[in-house]
C-alpha cells in the first residue's frame, strides 16, 4: 500500500514502489544498524536485499530504507523490464467485510468511519464497535448530565472511548486538538444541591475520594425544621455514626452545611445529613465516600543518577517511575529541569525524553542574572525579593572550566575538553483523592559524539569529546 509511506520514510518512499505496477515491500533494521533488510515482491519477482558489513561492524546509522531500499527498486525496475504488467490475485476462501476503522469490529450506527477489510473466512469480526458511544450532555456546561440536569438542556453526543491502555495517547490527541474525549465531570449546576429535596447531601458527590478538610455542600430546611446533624461511619452500611459539628438550628439552601477534617481517616465511609422536624420527622441523604489520606509512594527506576548520555548515539533517555497507591492512581507528571514535559495516567509509567542540546557556550561575563520576586506574606501584604536565575562561575580546581547553573536545575559545563550538559529530572504521583508525592531527583549528564557539538578550544594534545565532569558539584 503506497498511502502511507510516504508519511513514514519521506522522499525514500520511491524506493518501495514501481510506477508502473504494484509491488509489496518491507523494510527491517537490527539493533546498533548490523543489518538491514528490503524484501518485496511483484505477482511475478520476489527480491531480498541485505546489506551490511561483512566483520558484522554496526553501520553508521545506514538502514534498511536508507541502505537497501535503493538496491532493492533498482534490481526489481531491472527484473521486470520486458514483463508484462500482473495485477495481484485474491486467494480462495477470503471474504470482504465493512468494519468501523476505528476498532476493526462491526460497525454499528453510531461509527463514523468505515473500511472495507479482507479476512479468511471463519475470522471475520462478529462482535459489534465499542469505541463510538453516546454520552448526555448538559449543553450549557459540556458536562455529563445527571438525573437533575432538566431534560431540556441534555444532548447526546457521540465520542470515541479507547480502551484504557490508550489513555495517554488519547490525552495526547485531545491536547493537540486532534479528538474530542468525553468529560469526566458530571453535571453540579442542576445537582441535588438545586433539586427540590429538603435533605441533600451535593458535595462530595457519592463514590468520590476525598482527603484532608473540606466543606459539605447541600441543602437542609422543611417547613417544620428544627435542626439538622452531619454523621459519618466506617463502610457502606455502618454500624456506628459520630456526628460532624454540633447540632444546627439553621436552615441551609444551596449553600455549606459543615467543614470536615477526615485526617487520619482512610478507607471506605458513609457521610450521613439527618434533617429533623419539630414533629419528629426525620429526612436523611447518605452518601458513601472513599476517604484517602494517605500519598502515593513513588521512585524513579531509570536512569540511574549519575548515568551520562551521548546524543547522537542514544537519541532519548528512558525514563520509568514506579508509582503506587493503596486505593487509586490518578497520574504521574514528569519533570525535567522543574517543567512538566509529559504526563501518563496507566502503568506501567514510562516515557521517554528525546535528548537536545543548547549548545550554549557560558562565559564569566554573564555572570548572575536574577529576577524579582514578588511574595505575599501571612497577614496579606505584599514584599519583593531579588531571586538567582542563574550563574556562571569558575572551578577553583581548574580555572578553564566554567560552570553554568540555573534555579531549575539545569547547567552547562565547559572548559578546554570540551561541553556537557545536565539535566534533573523528578516525578510527581497524584491519586484520586489529590494526595501527591514528588519522587527523589535524578541528575544526568549529557555529551556530544567526539567531533561533534560547539567546538571549545582545545589542546592538542588533550581531546576528549566531553567535559571533565565536576559531577560532585551537581550529585552533592
Amino acid at each position: 500500500d503506497p498511502t502511507p509511506r510516504p508519511p513514514a520514510f519521506g522522499s525514500l518512499a520511491r524506493f518501495l514502489e514501481l510506477k508502473d505496477r504494484s509491488i509489496i515491500a518491507k523494510t527491517g533494521t537490527t539493533n546498533d544498524f548490523r543489518d538491514g533488510w528490503t524484501i518485496g515482491a511483484s505477482p511475478q519477482v520476489a527480491v531480498g536485499v541485505w546489506v551490511g558489513n561483512a566483520d558484522n561492524e554496526p553501520m553508521d546509522k545506514v538502514s534498511g530504507s536508507i541502505g537497501a531500499s535503493p538496491i532493492f527498486h533498482d534490481i526489481m525496475k531491472v527484473a521486470h523490464e520486458g514483463l508484462p504488467v500482473e495485477e495481484w490475485e485474491e486467494p480462495e476462501g477470503m471474504v470482504h467485510k465493512v468494519v468501523c476503522a476505528d476498532s476493526g469490529k462491526l460497525p454499528t450506527d453510531l461509527c463514523a468511519r468505515r473500511t472495507t477489510e479482507l479476512f479468511i473466512a471463519g475470522t471475520e469480526p462478529t462482535e459489534y464497535d465499542d469505541v463510538y458511544q453516546v454520552f448526555e450532555i448538559n449543553r450549557e456546561n459540556g458536562k455529563l448530565a445527571t438525573p437533575y440536569t432538566p431534560p431540556e438542556l441534555i444532548e447526546r453526543r457521540v465520542y470515541r472511548v479507547y480502551p484504557p491502555v490508550a489513555a495517554d495517547w488519547v490525552a495526547e490527541q485531545a491536547e493537540l486538538g486532534n479528538m474530542e474525549v468525553p468529560p469526566r465531570e458530571y453535571d453540579d449546576t442542576y445537582g441535588a444541591v438545586f433539586s427540590d429535596e429538603e435533605a441533600a447531601i451535593a458535595q462530595p458527590p457519592p463514590f468520590s475520594s476525598v482527603s484532608g478538610g473540606f466543606e459539605i455542600l447541600g441543602n437542609a430546611r422543611s417547613g417544620d425544621f428544627r435542626l439538622y446533624q452531619l454523621h459519618f461511619g466506617q463502610g457502606l452500611q455502618p454500624a456506628d455514626w459520630q456526628q460532624i459539628g454540633p447540632d444546627h438550628y439553621n436552615q441551609v439552601d444551596r449553600n455549606v452545611l459543615e467543614y470536615w477534617d477526615t485526617t487520619g481517616l482512610n478507607g471506605a465511609y458513609s457521610l450521613r445529613l439527618s434533617v429533623i422536624d419539630n414533629s419528629g420527622a426525620v429526612r436523611q441523604n447518605t452518601v458513601p465516600l472513599t476517604i484517602d489520606n494517605t500519598p502515593p509512594t513513588i521512585a524513579l527506576t531509570t536512569p540511574e543518577n549519575g548515568r551520562e548520555y551521548v546524543m547522537e548515539d542514544d537519541e532519548w533517555v528512558n525514563i520509568n517511575a514506579l508509582a503506587t497507591d493503596d486505593w487509586s492512581m490518578d497520574r504521574v507528571v514528569f519533570h525535567l529541569d522543574d517543567t512538566p514535559f509529559i504526563t501518563t495516567t496507566v502503568a506501567p509509567y514510562n516515557v521517554k525524553w528525546t535528548i537536545t542540546m543548547s549548545d550554549t557556550i557560558p562565559s564569566l561575563s554573564m555572570g548572575v542574572i536574577t529576577t524579582t520576586e514578588v511574595i505575599t506574606n501571612p497577614d496579606g501584604s505584599l514584599t519583593t525579593q531579588e531571586k538567582v536565575v542563574s550563574s556562571v562561575t569558575q572551578d577553583p580546581n581548574d580555572p578553564t572550566r566554567l560552570i553554568w547553573t540555573f534555579e531549575n536545575g539545569f547547567g552547562i559545563i565547559h572548559d578546554t575538553h570540551g561541553y556537557t550538559e545536565t539535566h534533573v529530572i523528578k516525578a510527581i504521583a497524584y491519586d484520586a483523592a489529590g494526595n501527591e508525592t514528588e519522587s527523589e531527583p535524578i541528575r544526568i549528564f549529557v555529551v556530544h559524539e567526539e567531533d561533534k557539538g560547539p567546538k571549545p578550544h582545545q589542546s592538542a594534545l588533550d581531546p576528549p569529546r566531553h567535559a571533565l565532569l565536576p559531577k560532585r558539584l551537581f550529585l552533592n
